[in-house]
């Protein structure tokens, strides 16, 4: 069964953009692709999702966002791009309750969604 139904629209705060279902990469650790096909090729936008669990048996799961932009530079000489890469992570006991987990992510989510959060968060204030 697949994590998220497709296509999948999210709002980035100003557009829709929708992301299908790429492939499931291979290896040992279960890693889902998700791609924008309608955003441009060179900022390859993607989302990953990955789940594996430990040598100690904790279990974790990753939700992954990437992109290319522009970098910038306010005298204008420099115009490459790199990534942004923004991840989700939840690391637990595997006898945790599903419950308890949602509590914690949800906790965490109300936190990054206050006001002025993610813009302070990079600015590097604690």
């Amino acid at each position: 069964m697949g994590l998220i139904t497709v296509p999948k629209t999210l709002n980035d705060g100003t557009d829709d953009r929708i992301f299908d279902f790429q492939y499931q990469e291979p290896g040992s650790v279960v890693i889902g692709r998700y791609n924008e096909p309608a955003g441009s090729a060179s900022a390859r936008s993607l989302i990953r999702i990955m789940h594996t669990t430990a040598k100690s048996g904790r279990e974790r799961h990753l939700s992954q966002k990437t992109e290319i932009c522009d970098l910038v530079d306010p005298a204008g000489s420099d115009p490459t791009a790199d990534a942004i890469v923004c991840n989700i992570t939840v690391e637990h006991h595997p006898k945790h309750s599903v419950d308890d987990i949602i509590k914690q992510v949800k906790m965490n989510l109300a936190l990054v969604g206050t006001a002025d959060f993610v813009a302070s968060f990079v600015r590097g204030n604690v």
